[in-house]
């Protein structure tokens, strides 16, 4: 009897009889290496991305970074409008309007540069989004603003 054969008895009701029969694994063993290796193979064209950011916690936005004079807000609304908050020693919110029907991301560069440059310390910033802006539009501006404000929180979600 080979290893991946097995006999089986099977004895019948009534009669008495037994049957020997041989299941034969040999054919689902050849099937389950294939799909092993299909696997295997398509899981080399994957690509998993990691996305690097901090959620910023639920509270009183005094108590999150008390070395920095102003807490920045950048919030992407409907309609391609980017919205900056400002507070603390500076109380200002700055709409960026669309630009030519797409994001003013320059704009947006512009202005937190010249936050930057107002105070030096400013190392985080806070991006929230409503809920119908898609997750690109979202991952683009990250990128933007990351180049001005090193430390990008993900709030409100």
């Amino acid at each position: 009897m080979s290893g991946s054969n097995k006999r089986f008895k099977w004895r019948r009701r009534g009669h008495g009889t037994e049957q020997d029969f041989e299941l034969n694994i040999t054919s689902i063993i050849d099937c389950l290496t294939v799909l092993i290796a299909f696997v295997l193979v398509t899981t080399s064209f994957l690509s998993v991305g990691v996305l690097e950011a901090q959620v910023a916690a639920n509270g009183d936005p005094q108590s999150e970074v008390q070395s920095e004079p102003v807490q920045v807000g950048i919030n992407l609304t409907e309609g391609q409008t980017i919205v900056i908050n400002v507070t603390g020693k500076l109380n200002h919110t700055y709409r960026l309007n669309p630009k030519a029907g797409k994001w003013n991301y320059d704009s947006l560069t512009d202005h937190l540069a010249m936050l930057k440059g107002e105070f030096p310390k400013l190392n985080t910033a806070t991006l929230s989004a409503d809920d119908t802006i898609p997750y690109r539009e979202l991952v683009k501006s990250m990128d933007i603003a990351r180049k001005a404000v090193p430390g990008l929180l993900l709030g409100g979600f």
